[in-house]
């Protein structure tokens, strides 16, 4: 099927970057228990 690869590009795009913000946030957090 020719949706599949279009399907699977949007899905790889929204994994990582989901992944990309939760590692931002994680370091943010830490950062800012530090911090108190």
């Amino acid at each position: 099927f020719p949706g599949w690869d279009n399907l699977g590009a949007c899905a790889l795009v929204a994994l990582v970057s989901m992944l990309a913000g939760w590692s931002i946030f994680t370091k943010l957090s830490r950062r800012f228990a530090e911090e108190l």
